[in-house]
């Protein structure tokens, strides 16, 4: 019987503790933060103090906790992995982009995503999608949580603290169009830098100056690399950037066609612009067409960035920069599924060549003074 009474100690004991790393790589307490006393545990989980207390010895010997005298119990900013805590593989993904539309809306992410599942499917995981309108920590960390899910891709935009709040609950995630500098973290990017730079120098190869460019936030990775190579690429040249050079805009048609009436309407006229994206180039075009008598590329060229399926069939075709989208879903879901079943995986930095795609929507500079 007192054999019986001591099997059933050791096995609460063990039960609690597993509960307790449980608890803590889901992220329920945060690094540095203090846990429950032994009266409010005791209270919680039915068990006696003395196998809190044995359980709490253990998770400290180990590096889970850290104790304070005279103030509590508090996790440790950097518990071990949980080698003898593995938690069942659900073989479920998910791909998380900031946006209140599905990807199959997007001409760009559509492709992307539709490489991830055939991928996924492939490699024998589930792939599921899910949207925020706002950016919210606390809704990403329950998706994951209630969907049970092995890992994340985050496409895009999303805010810093979303991003790290992921990597500290060490859930495997990979970053397309965005990135991280933190150890292990994986990021697939094309290389947009390099994509505006040849854009822009295509540009003033024609005998363009005044190059403007229609961006968004530049907060967003993409924004900024693409931002800062049309910029070196005038400086390269010796062409002064102005900041009215800057238009800002977003990524839909009906963005960029606002964004150019608004240029059309405050008489300052570029001779070409460099827009963010294809789509916001598409609706340029069309407030061009529409709202002036200016034709393209004989009074302003212009140039997008993506090289979606339908900008080859614009009037006229779009010059634009190709992006390898379906590679950049296949390797997002290839890294994924490393970090998920490699528990030694220490990420990678891809970055993905883009290629310069000239079609008829930009010629030589010759608009008269």
């Amino acid at each position: 019987m007192r054999k019986g009474a001591k099997d059933r100690r050791f096995f609460l004991h063990r039960q609690f503790m597993e509960t307790l790393k449980n608890d803590l790589v889901e992220g329920r307490y945060k690094p540095t933060e203090m846990i429950p006393s032994e009266r409010v545990l005791v209270e919680k989980y039915k068990i006696s103090r003395s196998t809190v207390r044995k359980a709490l010895a253990q998770l400290i010997s180990e590096g889970w906790l850290y104790s304070a005298p005279g103030t509590g119990t508090f996790v440790s900013e950097n518990f071990p992995k949980e080698d003898s805590f593995v938690r069942p593989k659900s073989k479920s993904v998910a791909c998380v982009l900031k946006t209140a539309n599905s990807p199959l809306d997007s001409p760009y992410y559509s492709k992307i995503f539709r490489s991830m599942q055939d991928k996924a499917a492939i490699s024998g995981y589930h792939l599921s999608f899910y949207s925020f309108v706002k950016e919210s920590r606390a809704e990403l960390v329950k998706v994951i949580r209630d969907r049970k899910l092995d890992g994340v891709i985050i496409i895009g935009y999303m805010g810093q603290n979303i991003i790290l709040d992921v990597y500290r609950n060490k859930i495997p995630m990979v970053l397309v169009d965005n990135q991280l500098d933190k150890k292990g973290v994986t990021t697939i990017v094309p290389d947009n830098y390099e994509g505006a730079f040849q854009a822009t120098k295509y540009l003033i190869d024609l005998g363009h100056k005044t190059i403007w460019f229609m961006g968004g936030n530049r907060k967003d990775y993409a924004v900024a690399e693409r931002f800062n190579g049309y910029r070196d690429a005038l400086k390269q040249s010796g062409i002064a950037f102005r900041d009215e050079y800057y238009v800002k805009s977003h990524y839909r048609v009906n963005d960029g066609y606002n964004s150019m009436d608004r240029i059309l309407r405050s008489g300052k006229i570029p001779s070409a612009v460099l827009c963010i994206n294809d789509e916001s180039a598409v609706g340029a075009l069309k407030a061009i067409r529409e709202k002036s008598s200016l034709r393209v590329p004989e009074d302003m060229s212009v140039i997008g960035f993506d090289d979606i399926d339908w900008v080859a069939h614009t009037n006229p075709p779009l010059t634009t920069v190709r992006i390898q989208k379906e590679e950049m879903g296949r390797m997002a879901i290839e890294f994924l599924i490393k970090q998920i079943e490699n528990d030694k995986y220490s990420g990678a930095r891809v970055i993905v060549p883009t290629e310069l795609i000239i079609r008829s929507s930009c010629s030589k500079y010759s608009r008269k003074k």
